[in-house]
């Protein structure tokens, strides 16, 4: 996966910073790529 949070920092948490962006990553495939697909 290449998607990163917006807020995704390399001195981030690590679990926290993956967790987040999965989240986003899986709102933002269900929302914007419903609408590109």
């Amino acid at each position: 996966m290449t998607f990163l949070s917006p807020r995704a920092t390399p001195s981030g948490n690590s679990r926290d910073t993956l967790k987040g962006a999965m989240e986003v990553h899986k709102n933002w495939t269900s929302g914007e790529m419903a609408v590109i697909a």
